[in-house]
């Protein structure tokens, strides 16, 4: 992120934020996962690969939470999901057409049923609950799992309290921009005290970006 918190600018221009250096961590940390997380706005806006380069340990399932199957077949993701696993978690009501768009494709379709329909509550984005979303992964054995983006995803992320380790980008850049997205959204915090904060803090120098990580304290 910039270093007024921005991922994007208020056109939806976000490349490159962070330099080379910051990347090759990331890819790194690809190389580590079972899975990683993604919105459907961030797909639609980046086209992202998400995938490791060079190749770690691990090849990461690749997960889209996409209310409405809105994936496109020109995106990078379904071209190479018979090569790599692409899962699009989906709600009931998205359309017959574009779930079988995404089959043809390769990509596998998960339906998360709703809680709420149980008299259950769990935090969602974009209809999506992600307490359904996670149970699954649960049930694949994925242990590791990382959570790219976008704003929306993350904030309902943090919201459930759902994340135990953070890995930061800051690059010296100013955005700016009333409209230009946050690195974290959803509801936020309300009082400073209660704010979330990280224990065993890392901090690099990584040519004039600086990356930043540790593990959230358990409340």
């Amino acid at each position: 992120m910039s270093l007024d918190g921005k991922i994007a600018t208020h056109s939806g221009d976000s490349r490159w934020i962070s330099n080379e250096s910051s990347r090759e961590i990331v890819h790194r940390l690809r190389g580590r996962m079972d899975a990683i997380i993604v919105g459907a706005g961030t797909v639609l806006r980046d086209d992202p690969l998400l995938t490791a380069r060079p190749p770690g340990s691990r090849v990461a399932t690749r997960i889209v939470v996409d209310t409405q199957a809105r994936l496109s077949p020109r995106s990078q993701l379904l071209k190479t999901a018979r090569q790599v696993p692409v899962i699009v978690a989906i709600t009931n009501g998205a359309p017959a057409e574009n779930i079988r768009r995404l089959a043809e494709h390769g990509a596998e379709v998960l339906i998360i049923s709703s809680q709420a329909a149980r008299g259950e509550t769990s935090q969602a984005v974009d209809g999506i609950e992600l307490d359904g979303l996670l149970a699954e992964l649960g049930r694949r054995q994925f242990t590791n799992v990382l959570v790219e983006g976008g704003t929306r995803l993350l904030g309902s992320f943090f919201d459930g309290g759902y994340v135990d380790e953070v890995h930061v980008f800051v690059a010296p850049k100013i955005i700016g921009g009333a409209e230009a997205p946050s690195a974290v959204s959803g509801k936020g915090i309300a009082q400073i005290d209660v704010t979330l904060t990280l224990n065993s803090v890392i901090t690099e120098r990584l040519g004039d970006d600086v990356y930043i990580s540790g593990r959230l304290r358990s409340a």
